[in-house]
């Protein structure tokens, strides 16, 4: 089963026998050591980078005619944050497969990622347990840059609602998925084991949907969620239209304890290089795309924000300095 997976998401993703891979993300993560495998798997080349800049991926892109690389969200915002004529001066043309995933990847950019790269840009959805549960290929970015693709191979999903209803198309539920692949246990916890499977579908933890032509969209981790006067709000919508500033580098979006609305919504965010803002322009700017609730009531601007090395936001650290 393992091997007719392998080959199968070779197909997937595009690798061919002629394939040079750069690893440039922490090899003791699960999947940065798979897709660097299955290079390895068509007698490909791996070059991998003992620590990652953004400019010496640029280089040895161009170097090494490098055609696949697996990478997360902020290799590509470093990557998009390099200055204009640093990130134009290298030739990318050997790229065939930059794969994204590891966390949610923002619209902006994964669209100006597109116009740099070229047409080889694609995401997956999955996880450690539950391994690549959907896949976006390059063709369908530029009319559905939101969605993180349609299911894929060998993979049953489920949308489902707090009683376990599945959700009608187009409505949010709690994403479970089950394949032949899905980790069997956690180690010596039972309880969590039996927390986290639901007629033996997967349960993800995520919020998502999926639209009419099969294709999925994560809205957001269901812990995340913020109640503010009794209305749900998604933290991942508003980092997104942060990120789509234009003098924002990052952003991570909390709630925090408010007397009268329960929870208000807390942004943190870093500018990009030599910019500058205020919270009111912040705030402004989210409204004039989403509805006001979802503003944020309080803004603090940091010089990086929290994460873990597979480039996971470490919101636990952000809500315990409140």
């Amino acid at each position: 089963m393992y091997l007719a997976a392998s080959m199968t998401f070779l197909a997937e993703f595009g690798y061919q026998e002629d394939d040079v891979h750069l690893a440039c993300c922490p090899l003791y993560h699960s999947a940065p050591p798979v897709f660097a495998a299955f290079s390895s798997t068509v007698g490909g080349t791996v070059v991998v980078m003992p620590r990652f800049e953004p400019a010496e991926f640029l280089r040895l892109v161009e170097k090494e005619k490098v055609t696949s690389s697996f990478v997360v969200p902020t290799v590509l915002q470093a990557v998009l944050n390099l200055p204009e004529e640093e990130k134009r001066r290298y030739d990318l043309s050997s790229l065939r497969s930059v794969i994204v995933a590891g966390a949610q990847c923002p619209e902006r950019v994964k669209l100006e990622i597109v116009d740099l790269f070229g047409p080889c840009l694609y995401e997956f959805y999955g996880s450690t347990e539950g391994m690549i549960n959907t896949i976006m290929k390059p063709a369908d970015f530029a009319r559905k840059p939101k969605s993180c693709g349609r299911a894929g191979p060998f993979n049953e999903i489920r949308i489902l609602d707090p009683t376990g209803r599945e959700c009608p198309t187009g409505g949010s539920g709690e994403i479970c998925v089950k394949n032949p692949l899905l980790m069997m246990s956690y180690y010596k916890d039972d309880q969590k084991t039996e927390d986290s499977f639901r007629e033996g579908f997967y349960r993800t933890g995520d919020v998502g949907y999926v639209d009419e032509e099969g294709f999925y969209y994560i809205v957001d981790r269901e812990k995340d969620m913020i109640i503010s006067g009794g209305v749900n709000i998604y933290p991942a919508e508003i980092e997104n239209e942060l990120i789509s500033h234009p003098k924002v580098y990052d952003a991570a979006v909390i709630g925090v304890p408010d007397e009268y609305w329960g929870e208000a919504v807390k942004a943190f965010i870093v500018l990009k290089p030599g910019q500058t803002a205020t919270a009111e322009e912040i705030a402004a700017y989210c409204l004039e795309n989403m509805a006001d609730y979802k503003k944020p009531r309080h803004v603090v601007f940091m010089d990086e924000l929290p994460r873990s090395p597979e480039g996971k936001m470490l919101k636990n650290v952000l809500r315990r300095m409140g």
